[in-house]
């Protein structure tokens, strides 16, 4: 239609028109006499301020200057100028407004000034605003003027093309030197949406020229390049984010200016989503959204459903609004990782799609351990939530605990190398300590730091699946068998708590080995009894019966209960030597130096020191001879009228040192090997820590 009409108006004959005398085609009735006008309004992009210069140049019919301008300064800051009464003899004036002005998006002053005009007929009219659309229009209206259409008719067709391109539309257009930003019309939310939307992008000091340049893209054929209209269509979506702030944000603005204003409901006056429909991206009051199911009950293993919608309006599965950037990698934190490789989250896995008026839900196996619940919700254009679907899912039961999730494999990892810290402690540290040194103090923290890791850990499963208790007990009773061994009594933190070096008593060390005992019995009673292996996280989280029963002998070895000791080590079902039954090390850095906590030689030796202990010398001389076998070099076969003892303390010196002090300890040689006092077999409490806890009694003899 408007090609057609711009067609059809050019192709009229053009007669020039001189003064506003009666001739042929005069663009408006002539004017016998001059006519006085009294003229006001606004000048807005937003409003500019005091002091800005406004003028009115006097036309002719053909639209060429006469006369002299008559020029006025806007009075306040809310961009209002009077140019009070002004004789013309035609009806026809150009308007230019200069200056600086409000930035009704970032509420400041912009300083680079910028020029503002319109090209009006004055005839019934008092009120004459200048705004971004009496600009675009200027230039297109002169245009279509040069190329012979009416001045009617090319002010019609500017007014239509530039709703068009800006996607404006549910008002009547009407004249653009009518539209006032306070106006508080539908006219005034219009003016709002283009002129944000044509600079939103722009700095302060760029607004001027491109403004100008918007002007010279628009008078030739009445719309934007492709370039220009990406522009403006980014800043619609951009303004769509917050379309509901900008309102108040304006009215905030003037009112700080001291005027109080309205504003229209800014979503009913432009085409946000581009679809050639202006008011249709939310739903109008009084409608509403309707799903023919509310709720989908899914069995475990999923399946596909399909639901009717009723909309009155297009609806989205996402919130329309800015993409999200890319989070920062943030360390694994123990209160949000899921640590078994089933799903934990309670979440329905499944792909949506909405065509039309049917949404789709194709759900996937539930493998998780709990049953899953999501809602899947329907947005308008705006992101306001119009409906929901809840989708419950059910779960099958699944025998066997759960692997780690590679999540959990990284946290667990974190603890063996903590862990790892502390043996290399253990085996750093000598026989004789002194309170005061660094390195014991060390040794104390580390422990502690792993005891207040694991019990993070665990209290995570505990109020999860509550299936990985028996292996954390296994760490958590070595942790403090290390500790207890060698300071005696010792604070003893309960499930689920950390101790920070204070607030604690020390609890007794027959207790903290009770417990001990208590954990092992129980890890004894619920690990699986399979092959030792130590070449993976899972490897060494999951230990085996016989890494229990190795640990669990060497309390009762330390307690003096050989016989109980006995019985766990010949209950060994390894039948074959593996170097390493058990290590601890930082698995993901190919550095870590590896802490071995049980190796085969640790087996032989705790194993013939018990036979040897309970009077079994030939099984002892048995265990013996078979430990130098698998060490090779060629050793004599031990007989039993040789110093036995002797045998395990150079069988002990074969192996890696762990921990050879309570051997020598329980063997009697601490004497002959350290030159130790008596009350040097057990460990001094580090002078720092007593410091914190002064309640607290040092170890005896120091």
């Amino acid at each position: 239609m408007k090609k057609f009409l711009y067609v059809l108006t050019a192709s009229v004959a053009v007669v020039m028109l001189y003064g506003c005398r009666e001739k042929d085609e005069p663009n408006d009735e002539p004017q016998e006499k001059p006519v006085e006008y009294t003229i006001s309004g606004r000048v807005e992009k937003g409003p500019f301020v005091k002091d800005s210069k406004v003028s009115l140049q006097p036309l002719d019919a053909s639209f060429q200057a006469v006369g002299e301008p008559v020029e006025v300064s806007v009075s306040d800051n809310l961009g209002r100028y009077d140019l009070g009464k002004v004789s013309l003899d035609c009806p026809y004036a150009e308007l230019t407004a200069t200056g600086k002005f409000f930035n009704e998006v970032s509420e400041s002053v912009v300083e680079t000034p910028v020029t503002l005009r319109a090209l009006v007929n004055l005839k019934d009219k008092s009120k004459v605003n200048v705004n971004i659309l009496t600009h675009l229009e200027y230039a297109r209206v002169k245009t279509l003027l040069a190329a012979g259409v009416k001045y009617e008719y090319a002010a019609a067709m500017a007014r239509s093309e530039l709703v068009e391109a800006f996607g404006l539309g549910g008002f009547t257009i009407g004249d653009f030197s009518e539209y006032g930003i306070a106006e508080g019309t539908d006219q005034s939310a219009a003016l709002i949406l283009a002129s944000i939307s044509a600079i939103l992008h722009c700095e302060d000091e760029e607004i001027a020229a491109y403004i100008d340049n918007l002007s010279k893209e628009f008078e030739a054929d009445g719309s934007f390049s492709e370039e220009y209209k990406t522009t403006i269509s980014n800043n619609k979506e951009i303004m769509s984010w917050n379309v509901d702030k900008i309102a108040p944000y304006i009215i905030e603005i003037y009112s700080g200016l001291g005027e109080t204003i309205e504003v229209k409901n800014l979503r009913n006056y432009i085409d946000w989503d581009e679809n050639g429909v202006v008011g249709d991206e939310s739903v109008p009051e009084g409608y509403s959204v309707n799903l023919d199911k509310t709720e989908l009950k899914v069995p475990a293993a999923g399946g596909k459903y399909t639901v009717n919608v009723d909309s009155p309006v297009a609806l989205y599965l996402e919130k329309h609004g800015p993409e999200t950037e890319d989070q920062e990698i943030k360390p694994i934190q123990p209160e949000t990782v899921n640590i078994y490789d089933v799903d934990m989250d309670g979440v329905v896995r499944m792909t949506v799609s909405l065509e039309g008026e049917t949404l789709t839900v194709d759900v996937a196996p539930n493998k998780g351990k709990v049953v899953a619940d999501s809602v899947i919700v329907l947005y308008d254009f705006f992101g306001t939530e119009v409906a929901s679907l809840a989708v419950k899912q059910e779960v099958e039961d699944i025998d066997g605990i759960p692997g780690l999730s590679e999540d959990g494999k990284a946290l667990i990892n974190t603890l063996f190398s903590d862990m790892n810290k502390a043996l290399d402690w253990w085996n750093y540290l000598g026989p004789s300590q002194d309170p005061r040194t660094l390195f014991l103090e060390s040794f104390w923290t580390s422990w502690y730091n792993t005891i207040n890791q694991f019990n993070s850990v665990k209290s995570i499963d505990a109020k999860d699946l509550n299936v990985y208790g028996p292996y954390f007990d296994f760490y958590l009773a070595l942790s403090y068998f290390h500790l207890e061994s060698v300071f005696g009594d010792i604070p003893y933190v309960a499930d689920g708590s950390t101790y920070e070096g204070v607030g604690l008593p020390r609890t007794p060390q027959s207790e903290v080995v009770s417990n001990i005992v208590t954990m092992l019995e129980a890890s004894l009673e619920a690990v699986e009894e399979k092959p030792v292996a130590a070449n993976s996280v899972s490897d060494c989280f999951f230990v085996s019966k016989d890494c229990v029963r190795l640990l669990l002998a060497e309390v009762y070895m330390e307690s003096g209960d050989f016989r109980k000791a006995v019985a766990l080590l010949n209950a060994v079902s390894l039948k074959s030597p593996v170097d390493e039954l058990l290590v601890v090390k930082n698995f993901y850095d190919p550095f870590s130096k590896p802490q071995l906590v049980f190796g085969w030689g640790d087996y032989l030796c705790d194993l013939a020191e018990c036979e040897l202990a309970l009077g079994n010398k030939s099984r002892a001389v048995e265990i013996i001879n078979s430990f130098y076998y698998w060490i090779g070099g060629g050793y004599d076969q031990v007989r039993e009228d040789w110093d036995l003892r002797e045998e395990l303390e150079v069988m002990r010196e074969l192996i890696p040192p762990t921990r050879l002090f309570l051997f020598r300890r329980r063997n009697g040689f601490l004497e002959q090997f350290y030159n130790l006092k008596e009350y040097q077999k057990m460990w001094p409490i580090p002078e720092s820590v007593m410091a914190k806890n002064p309640g607290w009694k040092q170890n005896p003899g120091y």
